[in-house]
């Protein structure tokens, strides 16, 4: 009776931690979502209270669990949103190695990379990114900043473009971003 009863306390308390994880999965998952969304927010009307907010949102999901890649990842693209250093760029660049094939984290390394003035790196995994899959939104957006920083204004139109394709209806942020690039690569090219 003893080692029965040992056995089902033992299986309780799998049970109960088994539980325990994921609900704490699934607060950090929705601190993620919360800071992603506040990002979005701060990108859409530039209020500095979202982007304070985003910070609180996925310092907590940090806290909850510090290993975890997507709060990781969300992090820096919260402090991508208000300054770039080396540092940085040297977190976003280890998350590049811990997940080679992730699309946004390349897209953070890109960003991080063109804002520290490092073309030549951003440009290769810019390339890397379109190897990866040479369609996706994320290589195309990045593609246009670089040519139109290297001067090809109907290059980067023409990427520009494609990315207006890939951009659902409803991401009214994004769309406004792209058109508003869009009309300042054509006022650049001399187009009226």
């Amino acid at each position: 009776a003893a080692v029965l009863y040992v056995s089902f306390l033992l299986l309780a308390v799998r049970v109960h931690a088994a539980n325990f994880n994921a609900a704490a999965g699934s607060a950090v998952a929705g601190q993620i979502a919360q800071a992603n969304a506040l990002l979005y927010r701060y990108r859409e009307t530039a209020r500095t209270e979202f982007l304070s907010q985003a910070q609180a949102a996925v310092s907590a999901a940090l806290a909850s669990a510090p290993a975890d890649y997507l709060a990781q990842r969300t992090a820096v693209a919260v402090l991508l949103a208000t300054h770039v250093d080396h540092d940085l760029l040297a977190r976003v660049t280890e998350l590049n190695r811990r997940f080679p094939d992730d699309v946004d984290t390349y897209a953070l390394l890109i960003d991080a990379e063109l804002a520290l003035g490092r073309y030549a790196q951003a440009e290769q995994h810019t390339q890397r990114l379109l190897d990866l899959r040479p369609d996706n939104l994320p290589g195309l957006i990045r593609t246009a900043h670089l040519r139109e920083l290297y001067g090809d204004w109907q290059g980067a139109i023409d990427c520009l473009n494609a990315s207006l394709n890939r951009v659902t209806a409803d991401d009214a942020e994004l769309r406004a971003r792209l058109y508003t690039q869009l009309a300042r690569l054509h006022f650049g090219a001399g187009h009226s």
